[in-house]
């Protein structure tokens, strides 16, 4: 089952919550959407769990939004948005940007 594999990944991922608990500045940026030939090429031997894990999540993933998380230091949220607004006017020329959230 697919939510088995999601749990296996939190250790990398824990990194997030790390940032979260010592309430750093943070936002997150849409960017792009998966396109079919951008999911990656399967290997014929993948011995890193996570990597076994995250190509089962890949499967059907094509569509899916891709978003960047931003962070910065405490009393630093000028830096995110300012960085936020210069990465959304470059995605925004980008073909696949998400005008509107997804349903």
């Amino acid at each position: 089952m697919i939510y088995d594999s999601i749990y296996d990944l939190v250790s990398a991922i824990s990194y997030t919550a790390f940032c979260k608990l010592l309430r750093m500045p943070a936002r997150v940026v849409a960017a792009t959407r998966i396109q079919t030939a951008k999911e990656s090429e399967p290997k014929t031997a993948d011995k890193d769990l996570i990597e076994r894990k995250a190509r089962l999540i890949e499967i059907g993933a094509t569509g899916l939004p891709v978003s960047i998380r931003l962070v910065a230091r405490h009393w630093c949220e000028n830096i995110v948005l300012a960085v936020m607004g210069a990465l959304e006017q470059h995605f925004k020329k980008q073909l696949g940007y998400l005008t509107c959230p997804p349903l």
